[in-house]
Formats: C-alpha cells, structure tokens, sequence
C-alpha cells in the first residue's frame, strides 16, 4: 500500500514538473494559445493578459480576443473556433484587427472521439506582411524604372523631332507671324513633355542610399508636375505657398517625393469623396515654413485639403500598416505607414489633424542641413 502510495506521489510530481515545462515553453513562445470549452470559455492559455482588461490593451491580438469573447455578433463564418468545433477540423483565417493583420488557427481536442475543446493560435503578422508589402514595392519600382528607362527613350526621340520641327518655324518667320507663335508653343510644349518624362524617370529609379543637399521647393516642383493635370482635370483649386530662403534639407530626393506624392494623393480622394467635379471650395493647400524642434531648425511642409476628414478613433491607426478608410479594392493601406517609415529614415516628423467631415491638416517636419550636421555632430 505504500508502494502504491510512494509511485502517485512520484506521478504526481513527474506531471507537476512535466505541467511547469510546459507551461515554460509556451510562456516562451511570442504567439498567443488559447484552450477553449464548448461554451467559449477560457480554460488556459499562455498570455500574461488578464481577460478582464483586453480592451484597454493596445496589442492587436487582445482586441481581437476581447470581440471574439464578447461580441456575438461576430460572423459565423468569420469565427474559426466555432467552424472549428462544427466540423471537428483545423481551421484557420487571416483577418485584419485596427490596423493589424492576424493569423489565426483553431485546432480540434478530441475525447473519447468527440471534439472537448479548441485550442486557438493568435499570430501578429503585420510587421511580416509589410515587410513582404515592401519587398514587393521594391520590386515593383524596379520593374517600373525599367519599364519607364524604355518608354523614355521611345518618347524622347520624336519629341526631340518635334522640338526641331518648332525651332524651324521659328527660324524662318518673322517676329509676330502666327507661323513663328506656332513654332514657339511647339518649342515650349515639346520641351514640358521632356520635363514629365525625365521626372517620371527619376521618381521611378529610386535610389534609396543617395542623400544630398536639395530645397525642399525642388521637390514639391517635381512632385506636382507628376500629378498636377489630374488635379486640374478633378477641379481641385491647388494653392501654394511658399516661404522665401528655406534652408535645404539632406534627404533621398525620390523618397521625399514619393511622401508628398502620397500625401497629395489622399487629399485629392478625400476631396473627391465629398465633392463631385469642380467646386470652387475644392482646396489643397500647401505651405511651408521653419519651426523649432526640439532646438533643432525643421523645414515644416503643411498640407491642407477641406474633404471628408478623419475620425478622432480612425486618426491613431493611419499610419499602421493595411489600415485604410477606403472602400476594399481602392487602398492597401500601406502609402502612409510607407510615408511615416521613410521621413524617420531622414530624422523627420508626421503628424495629423484633421476633423471628420471638415478638413484634414498634416504636418511634415525634415531636418535641416544646419540640424542634421548639429545631430550627427553630438
């Protein structure tokens, strides 16, 4: 009898030990596992979370713990614990939650030949998603700048013969003659299609490690050639204001460029989404000045458009990676997260205002060549 006594003992502290390991690797383990009853109660699971406090969590897997727990409006077959429980097989989805993206598979526990209990996988996989979204865009821009490297060469030589063709007008009639005013506007047209395609060019052949010393009127210049005919086509009233004397900044001139480019983009929607054709309210505004930051000289870029705003809940997530408030098939989500990246790549600064239905107001703070050389320098 004390025997069997002494062997339950020396089970029972096998399976306490057996118990803490287990315990120890899953605590290890950066993704989230859940053991769930029939009812959708929580049996174990290896989160440092207490359930009561989900959602005042900021992580992106307890939110979406916290609606799979409370809300039962949830869709049924968005729901892998229920599907899960229904068919007795693994199921899995990938679902996007506030800005992330989460993988999630529901594994059956079978007793006795019947589905006892589910045990839930949670992976946050924003970060991998925009990684692989990054290395898609790198891919994309090759392609793209080689695609423009060709269609380049193909434009620029009859437009070089037309230019000729002007000059030769020019040449041959007299001052005032309508011939010679016809050559001048084929002159000057001719060499406004050499100046898109050079900058299309450049924009798509980035050069992510080259940094130098440009004004940040430079690139607002080359940034609204690309786009400024669709701007007019849309009636959009396009104001610029300038501050005299801005010191240059070091940054990448395409990547600059392309965060303007993104941001103009998303004023010109907005403004799209609350009027319709040309209005004479229709306003992006952009304007620059020299703020302090932190004792250090900023270049501040503002762009101003007076469309359908933002949401105070919505404003928070804009830049997380996926998070769009455009309807599916009309944003990845990806250009703002993309923007913030590359200005902190440069020491710069986004930020946001913006009131819904009213305006949208967002700040791009760069540093100056005097500041980054201060910063360097420390």
């Amino acid at each position: 009898m004390a025997d069997e006594s002494e062997k339950q003992s020396d089970n029972s502290k096998k399976f306490n030990e057996l118990f803490l390991e287990f315990n120890s690797i899953f605590d290890a383990v950066s993704d989230t596992f859940i053991l769930l009853s029939s009812n959708m109660d929580v049996l174990w699971t290896n989160s440092s979370s207490t359930w009561t406090s989900l959602i005042n969590e900021f992580s992106v897997v307890n939110r979406y713990c916290y609606r799979l727990f409370t809300d039962h409006s949830l869709d049924y077959e968005n729901n892998p614990v229920s599907r899960c429980f229904h068919t007795g097989q693994k199921e899995t989805s990938v679902v996007s939650q506030d800005g992330g993206v989460l993988d999630i598979r529901a594994f059956p526990v079978m007793t006795h030949g019947n589905i006892s209990h589910v045990l839930l996988l949670l992976s946050d996989i924003t970060e991998k998603m925009a990684m692989q979204a990054e290395i898609l865009q790198t891919r994309h821009m090759a392609s793209l700048g080689e695609l423009a490297a060709g269609v380049a060469h193909e434009i620029n030589n009859p437009v070089t013969g037309i230019i000729n063709y002007g000059q030769i007008l020019i040449n041959e009639y007299l001052d005032g003659s309508f011939e010679k005013e016809i050559g001048e506007r084929i002159v000057k047209e001719g060499e406004r299609i050499g100046r898109i395609v050079k900058t299309l060019l450049s924009y798509a052949h980035e050069r992510r490690k080259e940094k130098r010393n440009v004004s940040v009127s430079a690139i607002l210049e080359e940034s609204l050639i690309l786009i400024q005919a669709q701007i007019k086509k849309e009636g959009i009233d396009l104001r610029i204001n300038l501050q005299d004397k801005l010191p240059d900044v070091l940054v990448n001139f395409q990547q600059i460029q392309q965060c303007f480019i993104n941001i103009i983009t998303n004023a010109r929607y907005a403004l799209n989404e609350k009027f319709s054709g040309e209005r004479c309210n229709k306003v992006i505004e952009i304007t620059t000045e020299t703020v302090d930051v932190d004792g250090f000289v900023f270049v501040r870029i503002t762009f101003f458009d007076n469309g359908v705003g933002i949401s105070s809940d919505e404003l928070p997530l804009v830049t997380q990676p996926f998070f769009t408030t455009k309807p599916y098939g009309q944003g990845t989500g990806l250009g703002l997260n993309i923007t913030r990246k590359l200005l902190s790549d440069h020491g710069g600064k986004l930020r946001f205002e913006s009131i819904k239905g009213d305006y949208t107001r967002v700040f791009i703070d760069l540093p100056t060549v005097w500041s980054q050389d201060c910063k360097d320098n420390q």
